[in-house]
């Protein structure tokens, strides 16, 4: 798969039905989640209305059956309302705009979709993603102190982390 350029990159929405794309998903939670989810769970959240799951695929031709996910962004949506689960870029593909892609598509949904805001929480060490957060627009609005544990190489808790909630509004 060529790697210098994304052209071939579309947005999609992955269902239960589609078990190759939901294992793929499941695939870059392990690679860059603490907490990575199992298909089974991604699945079991997906069998719920108000969740649902975006991607974005590369594929060589648009009705290619084999398509390879490169990003995926798991929303859950309650009245006006909606709160990004997970989202995550896989590694090869990182640092080229597929999260904020993902994102943009959310923000440009709201309208459509009843939105009022968008939530998130993100950990208060990750600088890279709260500055894509910052530049589209979302603004810290509650810090939990301590929410993440994270593990040493023993599996004994080496420090905690807090957690900051970040929310996007629509401009009315």
């Amino acid at each position: 798969m060529p790697h210098s350029h994304l052209t071939n990159l579309c947005p999609i929405p992955i269902t239960s039905a589609d078990p190759h794309l939901l294992q793929q998903v499941a695939d870059i939670e392990q690679k860059v989640q603490l907490d990575s989810w199992n298909q089974q769970q991604i699945d079991a959240l997906l069998q719920q209305d108000i969740n649902q799951c975006w991607g974005m695929v590369y594929a060589d031709q648009p009705q290619q059956q084999d398509k390879q996910l490169v990003a995926y962004c798991l929303i859950s949506t309650v009245f006006e309302v909606a709160e990004v689960l997970r989202i995550g870029t896989h590694p090869d593909f990182q640092r080229r705009g597929l999260a904020a892609s993902l994102l943009q598509a959310l923000i440009q949904h709201m309208p459509h979709k009843q939105l009022d805001r968008i939530l998130l929480e993100v950990r208060a060490d990750n600088t890279k993603a709260i500055a894509l957060y910052r530049k589209m627009g979302f603004e810290v609005i509650h810090t939990r102190k301590g929410y993440y544990a994270i593990p040493a190489e023993d599996g004994s808790i080496e420090r905690r982390c807090d957690a900051l909630i970040m929310q996007y509004e629509r401009q009315a």
